[in-house]
């Protein structure tokens, strides 16, 4: 069989990250954090980003210190900049090696979930005034 992306998942400091440097170094690939906490700047207390084995090694991260603290990210964002990461890194012939402990983030992109584009603010404030106006369904 032949795959396509390795997986590293487990809770914070029991060594994902270091085992995910030496893979990416011995079958050239690149890190993509499944990390909920991650992807905030200058949050770097309690999210265990250890780039210094990255680094070190020259491999390649993805998904890491993307947004600001004040910035909203989710589910939906993190789907959809992990396909993009994960696809970039295909296209290099490279390995993607997803390495994290979110486990809905990692379940989403293995199994599947919340299949629907993001809540859509029009849509949104005309059913309010549709329900608004027509009051309850009987």
């Amino acid at each position: 069989m032949n795959y396509n992306l390795i997986t590293i998942l487990g809770p914070t400091a029991t060594g994902k990250t270091s085992i995910a440097a030496q893979l990416a170094e011995d079958l050239n690939g690149e890190i993509i954090s499944a990390d909920s906490r991650q992807v905030y700047k200058n949050m770097n207390i309690g999210t265990g980003k250890d780039l210094e084995d990255f680094i070190r090694r020259n491999i390649i991260y993805h998904l890491i210190d993307i947004c600001e603290p004040k910035d909203e990210y989710n589910l939906f964002r993190f789907k959809k900049d992990f396909a993009a990461a994960f696809d970039l890194i295909l296209k290099k012939n490279k390995i993607p090696i997803m390495v994290g402990g979110t486990g809905l983030y990692i379940k989403a992109f293995l199994h599947g979930i919340f299949e629907s584009d993001p809540v859509d603010p029009l849509i949104r404030a005309r059913l309010k005034t549709e329900m608004e106006t027509q009051g309850p369904a009987a």
